[in-house]
C-alpha cells in the first residue's frame, strides 16, 4: 500500500476551479485498504510508509460534501424545502465551508437559475429536476427551446465525458484536420461524433473500414465516442421525462449551427479560459497558444485545443 491518493478538491477561496490533487489517505483508508488483503484468502499488506507517517494520517477522508461544487446542492435544497429556505441554514450532517454555499449561490444567479431575492426562477426549477451539471442542463434545456435540440445533445454529452483526443504524430494530425470545426472545440467534437456515426454505419454495410482503425487513424479513443452515444441517450430520455421534447424547427445548416453556438455560450460553462496577469509569463511550450487581452492581461489556452491553431 502507498498510502497515496488522488482526490477531487474545489477551490472555493481561490480560482474557483476543481482540481485534482494527490495526498496521503486517511487512517481509515488504509485500514480499509489492508482488509483487501484477506478478501478471498489469506494474506498479507506491505505498507510503504513508515508508522509515524500512519500517526499523522487523518482519522477519516474529508466529506466530499466539503470537496466540491455545490450548485446542485442548493438547488436541490431550493427545490425540495422551498425558495425562501437559505441553503447557508441548512441543517447538513457534515456542513459545507461558508465560502462554498456562497460560490454556489454565485453560479445559480450568474446561470439565472436563482433571481436576486435568491429565490427559484422557472428555469431552475427545471435544472433542479435534472441529475446534471447545471451549465450542462442549461445548455441542454436552450437547445431544447431554440431549436438545436440533437446538435446540443451531443455537445453536451462530450463535454461530460473525458476528452476522445489523444497526442497525436503528423499523420494523425493532418487526418484529425477534416474533422476539426473553425467554431471551438465543442463543435469538433459534434463534427467527430456525426462523422464516427456515419463510419459506424458505413461499416455494417461493409462499404468502410471498421470504427476503431478510423479512430486510430485520427487519434481518438473510441471507447469514449461509445461514452458520448450511452450519455446522449441518456440526456434525451431526462428531457424527455422533464417534459422537454426536443422537437426541432427546420432549419438551414448556418442558421442551425449559429444557434447552436449561442446556445452553448448560453450555458455558460465555467473555466473554459483562465486570465492572469502579463508579468506572468506561461512556460516557453505554451507561450505561443497565449494571446494580449485587454489591460495587461493575457489569455491562456488549453494546448490541445483547436483555438491554437496559427497563434
Amino acid at each position: 500500500d502507498s498510502g497515496r491518493c488522488k482526490e477531487i478538491l474545489f477551490d472555493y477561496a481561490g480560482r474557483q476551479v476543481g482540481s485534482l490533487r494527490e495526498g496521503w489517505v486517511s487512517r481509515a483508508s488504509a485500514d480499509q485498504r489492508k482488509g483487501r488483503a484477506g478478501r478471498t484468502g489469506p494474506g498479507v499488506c506491505y505498507r510503504l510508509y513508515s508508522e509515524s507517517d500512519f500517526s499523522s494520517f487523518p482519522p477519516f477522508n474529508l466529506p466530499e460534501i466539503q470537496r466540491v461544487r455545490l450548485e446542485s446542492v442548493v438547488l436541490q435544497i431550493k427545490q425540495l424545502a422551498g425558495g425562501g429556505m437559505d441553503p447557508r441554514r441548512f441543517g447538513f450532517i457534515d456542513p459545507p465551508p461558508l465560502g462554498g454555499i456562497q460560490a454556489a449561490v454565485g453560479a445559480l444567479k450568474a446561470a439565472q437559475a436563482l433571481d436576486e431575492r435568491e429565490a427559484l426562477t422557472p428555469l431552475g426549477a427545471i435544472l433542479a429536476s435534472l441529475p446534471v451539471d447545471i451549465h450542462i442542463g442549461k445548455m441542454l434545456v436552450l437547445g431544447s427551446v431554440l431549436g438545436c435540440f440533437e446538435a446540443l445533445l451531443t455537445v453536451a454529452a462530450a463535454l461530460s465525458v473525458q476528452s476522445p483526443f489523444l497526442r497525436t504524430s503528423g499523420n494523425e494530425a493532418s487526418r484529425r484536420a477534416e474533422i476539426e470545426s473553425v467554431e471551438g472545440d465543442p463543435f469538433s467534437l459534434f463534427q467527430l461524433f456525426e462523422e464516427w456515426i456515419r463510419v459506424k454505419n458505413e461499416q455494417k454495410t461493409g462499404q468502410r473500414v471498421s470504427s476503431r482503425k478510423w479512430c486510430q487513424q485520427r487519434g481518438v479513443e473510441e471507447q469514449r465516442m461509445y461514452e458520448i452515444a450511452k450519455l446522449r441517450r441518456q440526456f434525451d430520455d431526462l428531457l424527455r421525462t422533464a417534459g422537454l421534447t426536443g422537437r426541432s424547427h427546420a432549419r438551414s445548416d448556418r442558421e442551425s449551427s449559429g444557434t447552436a453556438a449561442g446556445t452553448n455560450t448560453g450555458g455558460e460553462l465555467p473555466e473554459w479560459s483562465r486570465m492572469g496577469h502579463r508579468g506572468k509569463r506561461a512556460a516557453p511550450h505554451r507561450q505561443q497558444a497565449s494571446k494580449s487581452w485587454l489591460r495587461k492581461m493575457r489569455q491562456r489556452l488549453h494546448p490541445q485545443s483547436r483555438s491554437t491553431r496559427g497563434l
